[in-house]
């Protein structure tokens, strides 16, 4: 009787600290945000009024990035997911906060001068970098945590940021976990950060926030005839990630990344400059543009040329592994931005490319269905979040999409197995 009133008294504990976590990583991580994005909003008003040197923004980077952010913190430039999960899976969570604030700032130079990239690598850095610091003072120290508390709160700073970005609770709280080691996941872990990402997408709805990536759900229902073709974009998904993730290590390793060569930034900003010049300017920075047209049934603007389903099929394709190219030369060279973002609008993209190869209407089941396979598999193969890339379909395009999404997930993960943006998850 005393041993069970003691572990009630234990469980009563947990909880009392998950729900305190949860509330503190959900007001921080849905205010460093929304504050980004204000402040990115802003750069951008003032950038696209320089018409033509738009495009030239990028050179901008180089210099700014290393006078403001990595003179002071060279820390800062390590990639936000892979800085999260190494300090959670080695030091429980330890973070330095003046690292925190400079990638902050290298990240908002990083986007706000058009480099290619997303923006939930780097505020997951960020916000778990807060609950590390607030994890360390006094007032919170008097709730009795210890270690692997303060490693719990980070885990919650984490998936607030995802949930902030997504308003997607329980594939978010799972990204927060599953990103770390997929293979030894633990209810410890995975409790408080579904309890944080629910309470910051209930806060969110309630302060009516927009999310970041407004996604367009559905209530068709998925034909199962068109089941060949979410099998196969869960195999191209994954073959195309592999690429993808390969480029990438390609790119970090001959830029020197983690000696800040100065001169890669410089040689990886020209090339996305040429490549935008080329191809569009939908490619830089964010591409919110592109995943707003996606997602509402139009498609990106193509060459004039390019027309019938054939080419705007090839079209689409080129435009993914394009927006593949910018972040890998993005990141691999040393700036502060994130996978997730490029991973979901180059898996949309794919989808929309089988979409259109079957000339299936915009509004229909099947083309939602097709984009969230190519969303879920490529978000689960490049970062080897199978399980939270499936629920993110699913709770992002609807629960009847979720088949699909589920389906493609499993499949590009298996094809893509043991390749990952992040080495140290197999460890």
């Amino acid at each position: 009787m005393i041993k069970k009133v003691y572990l009630n008294k234990i469980s009563a504990n947990y909880i009392i600290k998950w729900i305190i976590f949860s509330a503190v990583a959900s007001i921080s991580g849905l205010s460093i945000t929304y504050l980004f994005i204000y402040l990115l909003d802003k750069i951008y008003d003032i950038t696209t009024q320089t018409n033509s040197y738009f495009i030239l923004l990028p050179l901008l980077a180089p210099f700014l990035c290393k006078y403001l952010a990595y003179h002071f913190s060279p820390e800062s430039s390590e990639e936000g997911v892979l800085s999260y999960l190494n300090s959670v899976n080695e030091k429980f969570g330890d973070l330095p906060f003046k690292v925190t604030f400079f990638k902050f700032v290298a990240a908002l130079i990083t986007l706000g001068t058009n480099l290619s990239g997303g923006i939930v690598a780097p505020l997951v850095r960020v916000n778990s970098g807060i609950a590390s610091f607030l994890g360390s003072q006094k007032i919170i120290k008097k709730l009795k945590i210890d270690d692997d508390d303060k490693r719990t709160f980070v885990i919650c700073g984490a998936s607030a940021v995802v949930a902030s970005v997504f308003h997607a609770p329980l594939s978010s709280g799972l990204f927060a976990v599953e990103i770390l080691k997929r293979a030894n996941m633990k209810y410890l872990d995975l409790f408080p950060s579904i309890l944080a990402a629910c309470f910051t997408t209930a806060l969110a709805k309630g302060l009516d926030l927009t999310s970041v990536f407004p996604f367009q759900s559905t209530v068709e229902i998925f034909p199962l005839k068109n089941l060949i073709w979410v099998i196969l974009i869960g195999f191209f998904s994954g073959y195309f990630s592999i690429l993808y993730v390969n480029f990438y290590h390609w790119v970090s390793t001959v830029s020197e990344r983690k000696q800040l060569n100065f001169g890669s930034k410089v040689v990886g900003s020209i090339i996305v400059i040429i490549i935008a010049y080329f191809f569009g300017e939908g490619l830089l920075g964010t591409s919110l543009k592109m995943f707003e047209n996606l997602v509402n049934g139009e498609l990106p603007v193509l060459p004039e040329y390019i027309k019938g389903p054939y080419l705007v099929f090839i079209g689409l394709i080129v435009l993914a592994a394009l927006k593949g190219i910018t972040n890998c030369l993005t990141v691999g060279t040393g700036y502060s931005a994130g996978f997730a973002g490029p991973s979901v609008i180059m898996g949309l993209l794919i989808g929309a490319a089988f979409g259109n190869l079957l000339n299936i209407p915009p509004s229909s089941g099947s083309y939602y269905s097709f984009m969230a396979a190519g969303m879920s598999g490529v978000l689960s193969a490049s970062m080897n979040v199978p399980m939270s890339a499936a629920v993110m379909g699913a709770e992002i395009f609807g629960s009847n999409i979720g088949f699909s999404s589920t389906i493609s997930s499993i499949i590009a993960f298996q094809v893509a197995r043991g390749t990952t943006l992040y080495k140290s998850q197999i460890k």
